[in-house]
């Protein structure tokens, strides 16, 4: 456990340097405005990967992590690959829908083809497989190899203020490479002969709950973005679309374990006849990813008015205020992200999770209705919403660990 963890963090710390070489270099290269057009566009691109992924990732590594038939295996990546198929028109129209509607991406719809192109691509992504079989090392080394060819193409190629669409494309190709080595070593290990391309519509009413919860969520989080740039300027997206990535960069820190621990929690409570050790390794992941939260977004607020302008250059100057309200959300995001993770996907308790998902939709929607007719929409003030509404999510999940009597069971037992 320790040693997959160590790898996890290993791959993920890459993610880190990655982004702390590539941001300043968007923030600077690129400038303000085409900047603000690429976040848009991957905001796009999370959208239409999201939808066509469709929570299918977290059935998967359930079920691979109870079974090591090879036949079994066969029928599960089968299903997981044709529910995809079946979702591709969906995600292209949506795709299509949105750089139409979109003004920043109307002007530049070479930065929208190409980011349809990559989430295509990235939806059909197997690090659901790597999980499920408890092969972190793969996965962690596929991710290296990700993170340092599009980092070497990127710096090589983007040169100048018109080279935002270049990033995507870099993106496609590393994602095109590593996502198509992922299958040759995965076919190689349960035979091409046990795939059953059979239950795709099966897999999908399975994962509608778990897409309802995460994939509705983690959309609505990515587009704000693109929602931004329907009411504001480029301008304005770059400086919230800046911030909310150095955000993000830190949420994802948490990701990497729970990667690791839905997996194990699942086997636990599938082959224990108590449970106890599976509630035990809740109880330390809910610990120390509260924990974590609570120390990055204090970092975050109180050095963002010096790191800002050294990374991102002074022409980001008005992202400092918008980072000091997004670093709120880190102790809350850890929260949500534990109890859902670690507690309630394991117990296949879904229902929940798309309550949570719901809610925490429905007042983002709140939020902007209300800025969008008693103040002004802007960066800071969708910054407000997002926390806004992660702090209505806690407390939904809080009342519901009491409700379930897992709040006892977790901690005191």
């Amino acid at each position: 456990m320790r040693v997959s963890i160590f790898l996890a963090y290993f791959a993920h710390c890459f993610r880190y340097v990655y982004g702390l070489i590539l941001i300043p270099f968007y923030g600077r290269v690129l400038g303000v405005e085409d900047y603000g057009r690429l976040l848009v566009a991957m905001a796009l691109y999370q959208i239409v990967w999201l939808v066509i992924e469709y929570g299918c990732p977290f059935n998967g590594v359930r079920d691979l992590a109870v079974t090591e038939d090879k036949k079994l295996i066969g029928k599960i990546f089968g299903q997981q690959f044709i529910a995809r198929i079946y979702l591709l028109p969906i995600g292209v129209a949506l795709g299509l829908v949105t750089i139409w509607l979109s003004p920043a991406l109307q002007a530049a719809p070479q930065f929208g083809i190409w980011a349809l192109a990559l989430a295509i691509v990235s939806a059909f992504h197997i690090g659901w497989y790597f999980q499920g079989t408890f092969q972190y090392v793969s996965q962690a080394l596929i991710e290296l190899f990700s993170f340092i060819l599009s980092l070497v193409l990127i710096l090589s190629l983007v040169n100048g203020e018109h080279d935002g669409a270049l990033v995507i494309i870099c993106l496609f190709a590393v994602s095109a490479t590593c996502i198509t080595t992922s299958y040759l070593i995965a076919i190689r290990q349960f035979g091409i002969r046990y795939i059953d391309f059979g239950g795709g519509f099966t897999l999908l009413r399975n994962s509608t709950a778990l897409f309802a919860s995460r994939g509705l969520k983690v959309a609505m989080m990515h587009s704000f973005p693109y929602l931004l740039s329907l009411m504001a300027t480029a301008s304005e997206v770059g400086y919230y679309g800046a911030a909310e990535k150095i955000v993000l960069a830190g949420i994802s820190f948490m990701q990497p374990i729970g990667q690791i621990l839905i997996g194990k929690i699942t086997q636990g409570l599938a082959l224990e006849k108590t449970g106890t050790n599976s509630y035990l390794l809740m109880r330390k992941g809910i610990i120390g990813l509260i924990l974590f939260g609570c120390s990055a977004g204090l970092v975050v607020s109180l050095l963002s008015p010096y790191f800002i302008p050294i990374i991102l250059g002074k022409a980001f100057v008005n992202s400092i205020s918008i980072i000091q309200w997004l670093g709120l959300i880190f102790p809350f995001s850890a929260f949500n992200q534990a109890i859902t993770t670690y507690v309630l996907i394991p117990l296949r308790k879904d229902n929940y999770v798309v309550k949570n998902s719901v809610i925490n939709i429905f007042f983002s929607i709140v939020g902007i209705i209300y800025f969008t007719v008693f103040d002004e929409i802007n960066g800071l003030s969708f910054a407000r919403i997002r926390v806004f509404a992660e702090v209505m999510s806690s407390l939904y999940l809080f009342c519901i660990l009491i409700r379930l009597h897992l709040l006892r069971r977790i901690f005191w037992a």
